[in-house]
C-alpha cells in the first residue's frame, strides 16, 4: 500500500472474506470489534488513525455484504467523505474499488461524482 489516506467500501455486517479486508486486518488497520460496538448503519463513515499519520476511512455502503450497493448511497457517502477530508485537513485519498460488487457499471458514476466534488 502506498503512503496516503485510504478509503474502502464495507458492509455493516463486517464481512471480511475479501482480500483487501484481510490485508487491513493483518496490518492492524481495521478494528472489527470497535466497529461492531458502534451500531453503524448504511451510509456511515468511520475514520481510524494510522501509525503513518494518515487515516483509513471505512465507507459503509450496505447493511449486508450480499446486497447490491445503491449508487445513490455511494455518492452520498463520497460527498460526506469529501467534507470529512476537508475537516481533517487531508489533501488526498486512495479509494479501493475492487471486490465490492463495484463493476464498471458502478465505477463510472462514482468517478463522475468524484470529479464533480473536486470542482
Amino acid at each position: 500500500m502506498r503512503r496516503d489516506n485510504y478509503a474502502h467500501f464495507f458492509s455493516v455486517d463486517c464481512d471480511t472474506n475479501k482480500p483487501l479486508k484481510q490485508q487491513l486486518l493483518y496490518l492492524n488497520y481495521l478494528d472489527l470489534e470497535l466497529i461492531k460496538t458502534q451500531q453503524l448503519n448504511e451510509g456511515a463513515i468511520t475514520e481510524s488513525g494510522l501509525s503513518t499519520g494518515h487515516s483509513l476511512f471505512s465507507l459503509f455502503i450496505r447493511n449486508n455484504h450480499e446486497e447490491t450497493p445503491d449508487i445513490d448511497i455511494i455518492c452520498e457517502i463520497l460527498t460526506n467523505l469529501g467534507a470529512s477530508l476537508v475537516e481533517l485537513e487531508r489533501k488526498s485519498i486512495s479509494i479501493a474499488k475492487s471486490n465490492e460488487h463495484l463493476d464498471d457499471m458502478y465505477w463510472l458514476p462514482i468517478e463522475t461524482h468524484l470529479e464533480e466534488l473536486e470542482k
